[in-house]
């Protein structure tokens, strides 16, 4: 069994690396590379170890600490079982993992909503331009409806092309709306066409 202080750690290794930006998505194919099918559990950051040393201490003190020779203690517990242990998660309720790639359906809505000018992807990670000039990281479908919520959708015409999808074809002619009289059809009368046989 591994272990692991951080509940972040624990998402990305419970998701299909092609859903990761690339960085991390590396990391994590390589974890189960290693690992193979060894489960993952979370350990709190007071009985991890590692902890110690990440975060700085005295030779003297880890000279003589149980936790780092030893390791935590409910590992010494004889009534423990590994498949009590809990598997974490991620625990920031309603935020998605960082580090996650844009979901596609919601950079869709959201050029929808917003319009396709006020809307754009970097790194990844899909951008709103608000009306008042914030601009904002979207980073899970809660939070996006939540600006929904709270800014009204922008006219139907600044999104027209947002809600088409990349194979569509922009509109034509013949399917547009009239907007001048110099856009009206043309007609002839039948004086004006040559009927057959003549030039």
């Amino acid at each position: 069994m591994c272990w692991t202080d951080s509940t972040i750690v624990l998402g990305w290794l419970r998701m299909a690396p092609s859903l990761l930006k690339t960085f991390v998505q590396n990391r994590v194919v390589e974890i189960h590379e290693l690992t193979k099918d060894t489960p993952w559990r979370h350990v709190s950051g007071t009985d991890n170890p590692a902890d110690l040393v990440s975060r700085g201490v005295a030779l003297e003190v880890l000279a003589s600490s149980g936790l780092w020779w030893e390791g935590p203690q409910f590992l010494h517990d004889p009534n423990f079982a590994c498949g009590d242990v809990p598997v974490g998660t991620w625990s920031k309720q309603n935020v998605e993992l960082p580090e996650v790639k844009a979901d596609r359906s919601s950079r869709a809505r959201a050029r929808r909503h917003f319009g396709v000018n006020a809307c754009w992807t970097m790194n990844g990670a899909v951008f709103i331009k608000l009306a008042d000039g914030n601009k904002v990281r979207i980073v899970s479908a809660v939070q996006l409806d939540e600006l929904c919520r709270k800014h009204p959708a922008v006219a139907p015409a600044t999104t027209a092309a947002a809600a088409r999808t990349p194979g569509d074809k922009p509109a034509t002619k013949a399917c547009m709306p009239a907007t001048s009289a110099a856009a009206a059809p043309v007609t002839r009368s039948k004086a004006s066409v040559p009927s057959k046989g003549k030039r």
